[in-house]
């Protein structure tokens, strides 16, 4: 009884050795792959924010171009305001987004403007004017535009007349476009992309009216890490006590002092790594149960392995019975060969029969056929069936075999019905079928003797085939034996090639049946349907 219980005590701590370090290095790999999966969504919404911030510098940097070209032509038009409010005219027509393309003198006068939709105001006090008369391209706002009454961003340039600042030229953009190119910006589900000026004001946000009520921009931890980054881009997580918590990816315009802001509540990502977190833990679970079942099971699995050892054994001895079947269905074709070259030799002062060389490379041909076939033997392909007219297909046949035949004074005789049917069949294939049965009758004489083939009609739906051979016959016991692999009577045999044959009939729906007799010889008889048209 203790020594059961000793046992038993042992196999527990076996478990226990083996669970404690699958549990902690699940845990360990759980905690590594949370903190890989944070860094990962870090890294992305920063992807994000870089082409956010790259388009929107694009976007801004060809109107400052676009202004540039406008302020190199306007001294030449000589403040004719006409022509300048065509010249605006042209240059709308590319930017059909912006609300307002304006020139305007020193004193903040307005020389022309496109659309002219509205009256002229003065902007001599625009921080927007006064950078530009200071000799720079200028980008601001959110503004209030004095002429369109709408929420603009404001992008001047200066132009010059005899080297001296003269005036500005400017174009007035609509805040809802710049809005509507960030508000289809989605990170999951809820995330999005927001914009603040360095000065502390938003240009957007999802939640901008109550926002402007309740929240001190440039008070926050995000205010201050963007303006403190050195290399203008960063990440910051949720400040103290902020409901709900996110996470803030940020990047520095080039092209503008502000902000692009990718924003992603934490609850879902959160949520994303429960979903991991109880995967894993399932996973971990099935490997403990996988681990006790390894244990309990383990003498089956030794039993298992024993008998996998005994199956490639077999499969070893398979692949050389295999060879021999190879060997056994080449040997056939080269027999004909042979034959042939042999009676090539007899003649040598004779000119050699064209119909000798053709035979010899049909055999040749049918060599390489057959090992392809073997090449395949684990993988059959389709074969291509055909209408086939049995006489002519055995008459090729004898043609091959008549040398051999003639070699050991054996009659070769084809007996035809003359209204014989058609069948359906793939030629090489019953070429097979017949040459391996009439060159086993052939084989089967020792001395003298005749194969006889019979070809007849059984109704309307049979072709009937009957092999005959006056051999020595084959004992009853062995004729259910005919057929199975590796039976064979022959001493260097291996019984593949009758093998074969049975496989190739079944496949064209045939019948086959065997009657011998010792000392009387043996009858193969076949059965095809006949071609049916459909």
């Amino acid at each position: 009884m203790n020594f059961i219980r000793e046992k038993r005590l042992a196999k527990v701590l076996l478990i226990m050795l083996i669970l404690v370090p699958v549990v902690t290095m699940g845990y360990l790999l759980l905690f590594d792959q949370l903190n890989e999966q944070r860094q990962e969504m870090i890294n992305k919404n920063m992807q994000i924010a870089r082409l956010t911030a790259n388009y929107v510098d694009d976007y801004l940097s060809s109107y400052k171009q676009t202004l540039k070209g406008v302020a190199f032509r306007v001294p030449l038009i000589d403040n004719d305001r006409n022509e300048l409010t065509k010249l605006l005219r042209d240059i709308s027509l590319a930017h059909s987004e912006a609300s307002l393309f304006y020139v305007a003198n020193a004193k903040g006068q307005l020389l022309a403007k496109y659309p002219n939709d509205h009256a002229d105001k003065n902007i001599v006090d625009r921080d927007f004017f006064t950078a530009a008369m200071q000799k720079k391209v200028f980008i601001g706002g959110p503004y209030v535009g004095r002429v369109t009454g709408i929420d603009i961003i404001s992008i001047t340039a200066p132009f010059y007349q005899d080297g001296k600042v003269s005036g500005i030229v400017g174009v007035s953009i609509p805040l809802d476009e710049l809005q509507n190119k960030l508000s289809v910006i989605q990170i999951g589900h809820s995330g999005y992309a927001t914009r603040f000026t360095k000065d502390g004001n938003f240009l957007w946000h999802p939640k901008l009216e109550e926002l402007k009520k309740t929240m001190e921009l440039d008070k926050t931890p995000l205010f201050k890490a963007a303006l403190a980054a050195k290399t203008g881009e960063g990440s910051i997580g949720p400040s103290p006590g902020e409901e709900p918590p996110e996470q803030h990816s940020f990047v520095t315009l080039t092209e503008a002092p502000w902000v692009i802001v990718i924003v992603q509540p934490l609850q879902e990502f959160n949520n994303q790594m429960n979903q991991i977190m109880w995967r894993n833990i399932f996973i971990i679970i099935l490997l403990i149960m996988f681990i006790i079942v390894i244990l309990r099971y383990f003498n089956l699995l030794k039993d298992r392995i024993a008998a996998e050892h005994i199956q490639k054994a077999e499969k070893l001895a398979l692949v050389g019975q295999l060879a021999a079947g190879v060997a056994h269905e080449i040997r056939n074709p080269l027999t004909s060969i042979k034959g042939f070259v042999q009676l090539i030799q007899s003649k040598k002062s004779e000119p050699i029969p064209e119909f000798y060389l053709e035979t010899i490379m049909q055999e040749i041909d049918r060599i390489n056929d057959i090992v392809g076939e073997m090449v395949v033997l684990a993988k059959p392909v389709p074969v291509q069936f055909a209408e086939i007219n049995l006489r002519n297909l055995i008459n090729d046949i004898l043609n091959l075999i008549g040398p051999q035949a003639v070699l050991k004074d054996i009659q070769l005789e084809l007996i035809a019905s003359e209204d014989l049917l058609a069948i359906r069949g793939e030629p090489n294939q019953l070429k097979q079928v017949f040459i391996n049965l009439i060159k086993n009758s052939i084989e089967s004489i020792v001395d003298g003797g005749f194969v006889k083939i019979h070809l007849t009609n059984r109704g309307n739906s049979v072709v009937e085939v009957k092999v005959q051979d006056n051999g020595p016959g084959v004992p009853r016991e062995n004729l259910e034996k005919l057929g199975t692999p590796f039976f064979t009577t022959k001493e260097t045999g291996t019984g593949l090639g009758l093998m074969v044959t049975y496989g190739i009939i079944r496949n064209h729906k045939g019948e086959i049946n065997v009657l011998s007799e010792v000392g009387h010889g043996t009858t193969f008889s076949i059965n095809f349907p006949v071609l049916t048209i459909e």
